[in-house]
């Protein structure tokens, strides 16, 4: 038995050592990786204040960009509403008059050509 005993201890010791064996590279490669992820943070750290300072910016100006838009919105609200009220003082001034002047006219002109047929007719 001990040979049965001394044969397993071979095997368990073998194994360890090829655990080992392939243990080894993968602790050096996850330390190199460790090694660039402490890199990358630092760098990151780094540069995350210049990156928040013009997010803040760009945020500001484009809440500025939106205020002007909202104000040139309410001008050009204004400047519809201005047309619209011109339109309705020119259909009330000029339009309507001048209609009401081709129907007189044409009332006219009617009256004549029915008026001229009948002399004409005699």
């Amino acid at each position: 038995m001990s040979s049965l005993v001394e044969a397993s201890i071979v095997i368990v010791a073998g194994f360890v050592c090829l655990f080992l064996l392939v243990l080894i590279p993968v602790l050096i490669k996850v330390g190199r990786a460790a090694t660039e992820v402490a890199k990358l943070a630092e760098l990151i750290k780094y540069h995350i204040p210049h990156i928040s300072n013009e997010f803040a910016v760009i945020l500001s100006k484009a809440k500025e960009i939106s205020g002007n838009v909202n104000r040139q919105m309410h001008q050009i609200e204004d400047i519809i509403h201005r047309v619209q009220a011109y339109e309705a003082l020119l259909d009330e001034k000029f339009v309507r008059p001048v209609l009401n002047f081709a129907g007189l006219i044409s009332g006219f002109m009617r009256g004549f050509k029915t008026l001229w047929r009948r002399k004409k007719d005699r």
